[in-house]
């Protein structure tokens, strides 16, 4: 056992990859996965836009274009910025290089960046834009890939309808003041207060299948 540890210890030294490296290349393949189709499952269907819901994740409330989704007792919130799509607006992102793991993404019109932050050794927050939608969770990090994953199902396969959109901003319908949730605020004194988590600030911008063993490659895009 011991000239095993030595053994992978050298490994490490001789190629010059860290463990974060490696990891950040396991959360790579993971997000290339999901994000190199086009998907067209779809269960969930509002006002110009819907998307796929995976059979894991719950809404558990809404609130125009904002949701707060519930995935192995994390809440997830997510917000559809339907202004930004209409005017096809395209920030600019870029990578963070303080923080656990940072990527920016984009596939043909799809843009988006996902961000994770380690709060401590068995806590992060998952920050995903993609799409022109965003969701945001605080998971343990024996749920990290997991979530991760279901942030790029669900952000993946929404797709938008222009003449409604077009019509709800000509009848006033979206405001332009649309006010995206205050994500984690709202919860008062829980641990999951957005600002300060273990005394640490967190920076942040503005049933079909069972997704887990799901196979993307088994479906037609």
């Amino acid at each position: 056992m011991k000239k095993l540890l030595i053994l992978l210890t050298l490994v490490f030294l001789v190629t010059g990859c860290s463990i974060n490296q490696v990891e950040d290349k396991d959360y790579d393949k993971l997000v290339n996965d999901v994000l190199v189709y086009d998907t067209n499952l779809i269960n969930k269907n509002y006002s110009g836009y819907k998307f796929y819901l995976p059979r894991e994740v719950s809404i558990v409330k809404k609130n125009n274009y904002n949701f707060v989704l519930l995935y192995r007792g994390n809440k997830m919130y997510m917000y559809v910025d339907l202004i930004a799509y209409f005017h096809k607006v395209k920030t600019n992102y870029s990578v963070d290089e303080d923080i656990y793991y940072s990527r920016l993404l984009q596939k043909d019109d799809k843009f988006g960046y996902v961000n994770i932050t380690k709060i401590n050794e068995d806590r992060f927050f998952i920050d995903m834009e993609y799409n022109y939608a965003k969701i945001e969770s605080y998971v343990d990090k024996k749920n990290l890939s997991r979530t991760l994953r279901q942030m790029c199902i669900i952000l993946n396969s929404f797709k938008y309808n222009d003449k409604v959109i077009a019509s709800m901003i000509g009848e006033n319908q979206i405001s332009y003041e649309e006010e995206e949730f205050s994500l984690f605020k709202s919860e008062g004194n829980s641990d999951d207060y957005l600002e300060t988590v273990d005394g640490k600030e967190i920076k942040t911008t503005k049933e079909l299948i069972d997704d887990e063993n799901l196979d993307i490659n088994d479906f037609e895009f």
